[in-house]
């Protein structure tokens, strides 16, 4: 509820705020976090003490140019995770040889919706976290950069988390900001780097 959620924003800022971090970046919304709650933080960031750099979990991109946001994206999966076994890799899983996860766009849909918002002026983000996975956002990026030259379109690859030289080449030529999450290592360990 609006009381719950005031609440929970007010303590998150101070708890932020107590470890020297004066910024945060939130990625909200989404049909597993509830658009409510990414209004919810869009009305109400400017009264916290901190600046909240909103992400809006959706491919929608006429609503987030309604609400005058920059960015588009954040946590938007284009492949799933290690633990469940659904991040994109281009080879199986050491643990699980019959899987090497999947891709939740097909190649046209991303692209189309990442055309659309680069073309609006969007920064996007999308979640990759195997090779496979990152290789496509970077088709779909490549593409609109082709078709819409922009410098410092700040579009990110959220995890980024399996790669080679090559993809890694891409990434700096294109110009796009990689978004690791280290912790993720040490949060959960040897579960974690078994897959890899």
């Amino acid at each position: 509820d609006q009381t719950t959620r005031e609440k929970g924003m007010r303590l998150a800022a101070q708890l932020a705020l107590a470890k020297g971090v004066t910024t945060v970046h939130a990625l909200e919304g989404a049909s597993w976090f509830g658009e409510e709650n990414a209004l919810f933080l869009w009305k109400n960031a400017a009264s916290l003490p901190l600046r909240v750099v909103l992400y809006y979990q959706t491919t929608a991109v006429e609503q987030v140019l309604k609400l005058g946001l920059p960015r588009i994206g954040g946590c938007l999966l284009v492949d799933g995770s290690f633990g469940s076994r659904t991040a994109a890799l281009s080879e199986p899983f050491a643990d699980d040889p019959s899987t090497s996860g999947r891709l939740y766009f097909p190649d046209e849909e991303l692209e189309s919706f990442v055309v659309r918002a680069h073309r609006a002026g969007l920064q996007v983000a999308l979640h990759c976290i195997g090779d496979r996975a990152i290789a496509q956002a970077l088709r779909a990026y490549a593409r609109a950069l082709r078709e819409y030259p922009r410098s410092d379109h700040r579009h990110r690859i959220e995890h980024c988390g399996v790669l080679d030289a090559h993809l890694i080449e891409r990434i700096r030529r294109l110009e796009v900001i990689p978004v690791p999450q280290q912790p993720f290592i040490s949060q959960l360990g040897d579960g974690f780097v078994r897959v890899l």
